[in-house]
């Protein structure tokens, strides 16, 4: 065994920041220790590696870009795969896994990869692992590592099958050359022994029937060197094995005490590797009347003493605990109610296929609802408490888990008593919170604060809006406001335009004329010019033109 050489495998990545090839890298690394050999590729480099011959399995690591687009070194391979001209069978020899990158903060997830795989599913490849589809909203780790630990048995079993086809198809063109080569000695051809052990069952026509039907059924083969079943060698009939007591099924779930002397390891270490920020609560308002349908809050919290940042239209992730009830009631399913003190590490077997039944507790995202001009060291968010109704699946009605976990949370401040609360519905930062930043780079406001924006969002959609209301607010208030008239027309110059040319409305000045009425006029002239894009002079004559049809009307003194 240990000279064994190790069984190659074709290991493609497509990437466009980084993160797909530092996990194919990752793969290659840890081939070597499970008797791999991983021969790896960018997916652009078409030159070294052809899936129209390929006959290793292949691995595909794939992330997404754009909205949706396969990376920049995808795309010669997604157009080439593409090709209407090609074949249903093009890839019918090959075997692959993939797994895909993404984000589900985006409407089009792990769209790239969706795309390579569904292209080859229709020409004829076939999966030998199942698609992993990895998301950086909760982290890319809670799949991609389960996905590569449960790789290698798959590849293992992929190459094992390849064994087995190649063998028979040895034996099956062995077989066919010597009868094509000595048709003579057909002849000498003998059933295996297992045909002439046979027992009929009956006598008569229904006993030849039988035997008819069983030799059709089988081949003439030569005499067979062992009684393993092949092509080329017949298989003893069926026994009555339905009728067998089935196996149990395998065990899935490891259970581990670790030694914490005393403590427990914090949620934020179990949950996210990223820099985790714990914070306080300092308020919480309800913005939904009691017998609202749903019962949405705002709260706020305390990053004044951190190094969080933000802009408006980012998002956060807030690190919740299970509900201590339902872990009660798991621990005590599991038999380990007696060992409620201690720290208990729940696993799913790598050899099962069950992890989806038991995945690990996710961070919640929610969007800022608040700017850090407009309220420096605070940050605001808004949710909708989740409710699940009892119904006949549910017998009892339940929460959603982190929203349930923080509506009970701020409870005290939303029914303020009179010893600890202040009549604001305010509290001294007792309650905290772990949170983690993740900014969202594709919904910030634009840069230039005089381009206008619409917004829409029903319900708790308008949240992040409340944001950018109030960084725009605070981003024009620093520069100082127009003092004259004019000043304000100027700022106005596409609606002033719109009504003077396109709705043919009337224009009065009243006041001035000497300090005012000159000035506006002026102002007039320069947004007719700067929004027909006219010289002055043109736009002198608009305004004659405005005089003399009494749509620009002054009623001014000296």
């Amino acid at each position: 065994m240990c000279c064994e050489s190790k069984r190659r495998f074709l290991l493609l990545y497509a990437t466009q920041k980084g993160q797909a090839k530092a996990i194919a890298e990752e793969i290659w690394q840890q081939a070597g220790a499970h008797g791999f050999e991983a021969d790896i590729h960018c997916i652009s480099e078409m030159d070294k590696y052809n899936l129209e011959t390929e006959k290793d399995p292949v691995v595909i690591v794939i992330s997404t870009t754009g909205t949706g687009d396969p990376p920049d070194t995808a795309r010669k391979f997604v157009k080439k795969i593409q090709d209407k001209t090609l074949p249903p069978d093009h890839f019918a020899h090959l075997q692959y896994g993939l797994l895909g990158l993404g984000d589900s903060e985006y409407m089009f997830f792990c769209n790239g990869g969706r795309t390579v795989d569904r292209r080859l599913q229709e020409l004829g490849a076939q999966h030998f692992y199942d698609t992993g589809l990895a998301d950086d909203c909760v982290g890319l780790e809670l799949v991609v590592d389960p996905w590569i630990d449960g790789l290698w048995l798959a590849l293992k079993e992929a190459v094992q099958l390849q064994k087995e086809k190649e063998g028979m198809n040895s034996a099956v063109n062995a077989v066919s050359s010597s009868i094509s080569t000595a048709p003579h000695a057909v002849h000498e051809l003998k059933l295996s022994s297992e045909v002439q052990n046979l027992k009929l069952e009956d006598e008569g026509a229904r006993g030849s029937d039988t035997l008819s039907q069983k030799l059709d059924d089988l081949n003439l083969v030569a005499p067979a060197r062992d009684t393993e079943p092949s092509l080329v060698h017949s298989v003893p009939p069926v026994s009555q094995s339905a009728l067998n007591i089935p196996v149990l099924p395998p065990e899935y779930i490891e259970v581990e005490f670790q030694d914490t002397q005393g403590e427990n390891p914090h949620m934020s270490s179990l949950v996210s590797e990223r820099t985790t920020f714990e914070v306080p609560v300092t308020k919480a308002v309800q913005l939904t009347r009691e017998d609202a349908i749903k019962t949405a809050l705002l709260l706020e919290l305390d990053i004044a003493d951190t190094a969080f940042e933000y802009q408006p239209g980012d998002a956060f992730c807030v690190i919740c605990p299970n509900n201590v009830s339902e872990v009660k009631e798991l621990l005590h399913i599991l038999g380990l109610s007696e060992k409620g003190d201690d720290f208990i590490s729940v696993k799913v077997k790598q050899s099962t296929k069950k992890k989806e039944h038991l995945p690990k507790l996710q961070a919640r995202s929610y969007s800022v609802s608040s700017s850090n001009l407009y309220q420096p060291g605070r940050l605001h968010f808004v949710f909708n408490v989740v409710e699940f109704p009892a119904g006949p699946s549910r017998p009892v009605s339940r929460k959603g888990v982190c929203t349930g976990w923080l509506a009970k949370l701020v409870a005290p401040l939303l029914h303020p008593s009179k010893n600890s609360l202040d009549t604001k519905g305010e509290s001294s930062p007792t309650e905290k919170i772990s949170i983690f930043p993740r900014p969202n780079n594709a919904f910030h406001l634009p840069a230039d604060p005089s381009v206008p924006f619409i917004m829409v969002g029903p319900g708790t959609g308008i949240s992040p809006f409340i944001g950018f209301l109030q960084h725009r607010d605070s981003s024009t208030a620093e520069v100082a406001p127009p003092k004259y008239v004019q000043d304000i027309l100027r700022l106005c110059a596409k609606e002033v335009a719109r009504i003077l040319l396109k709705e043919r409305g009337y224009f009065y000045i009243c006041g001035d004329k000497k300090h005012m009425a000159d000035d506006v006029s002026d102002a007039i002239v320069d947004i007719l010019s700067m929004e027909m894009e006219a010289d002055k002079l043109e736009a002198m004559k608009i305004l004659a033109m405005l005089r003399e049809a009494k749509r620009y009307l002054q009623d001014v003194w000296s």
